[in-house]
């Protein structure tokens, strides 16, 4: 069930100490969908993705996942 309503925003670390985060909020663009245009990797490697934010309900969300070999 895609997730509609929602106020979120996405932020990237790389998997190693010493890069500052990448932070950027997300847009609902259709229902379900969302999208960002200030998120960019700027640095090869492995990083870990999470979206956090709030339901429309006002539960918190978040979810994390690791993207691996990013090119540079």
């Amino acid at each position: 069930t895609p997730i509609t309503g929602a106020k979120l925003e996405i932020e990237g670390n790389m998997n190693h100490a010493g890069m500052a985060p990448v932070i950027a909020t997300l847009t609902e663009t259709t229902p379900g969908t969302y999208v960002s245009d200030g998120f960019e990797f700027t640095m090869g490697g492995d990083w870990v993705i999470s979206v956090r934010g709030t339901l429309p309900d006002g539960t918190p969300y978040q979810a994390q996942i690791d993207v691996g070999g990013v090119g540079g």
